[in-house]
């Protein structure tokens, strides 16, 4: 069985940036880019390609979630 990481938020935008750092990690794991200085350990910032895709899509699709599906 695969490793997984399972995280559950409220929908709301309030819990957005918990919900992008997850992702940010996860994507950072699986594109190999995880070494990072210990000193940026809260940082959302990433700067492989496909890190930058994943975290994009994450909060459009959160962001939408949000808005649209909670009212």
């Amino acid at each position: 069985m695969a490793p997984c990481i399972q995280l559950t938020v409220p929908g709301t935008l309030r819990y957005r940036n918990i919900a992008v750092r997850v992702v940010a990690e996860a994507a950072r794991l699986v594109s190999g880019s995880a070494q990072r200085d210990e000193n940026d350990m809260l940082d959302n910032d990433v700067r492989d390609p496909f890190d930058v895709a994943v975290v994009s899509a994450f909060m459009e699709i959160f962001n939408n979630v949000a808005i649209h599906a909670y009212r």
